[in-house]
């Protein structure tokens, strides 16, 4: 059983400003986590809820809820602009 996917409204705007090649690339990847939302190379964040994962040079932040089944995409950026 697949897990829903949430994207909240920033995240979905930093999505929608992401050049085609890694739009496409982290396209798939979120289409993949509903399928499995601890992939292989993702981290958890230390000092706050959620999980990331480099995806080139961009970043991927995202919550995990198992008992909603429901994953919610938080952020999408670049790699040095999270800690910024």
């Amino acid at each position: 059983m697949s897990y829903k996917i949430v994207i909240i409204e920033r995240a979905l705007q930093e999505f929608g400003a992401l050049p085609s090649g890694a739009y496409e690339e982290i396209r798939d990847f979120i289409r993949e986590l509903a399928k499995t939302p601890r992939q292989l190379g993702s981290i958890r964040l230390v000092g706050r809820e959620g999980w990331y994962v480099g995806i080139g040079n961009y970043r991927v932040i995202y919550e995990i809820d198992d008992e909603q089944r429901k994953i919610t995409i938080l952020h999408i950026r670049r790699g040095r602009s999270l800690y910024q």
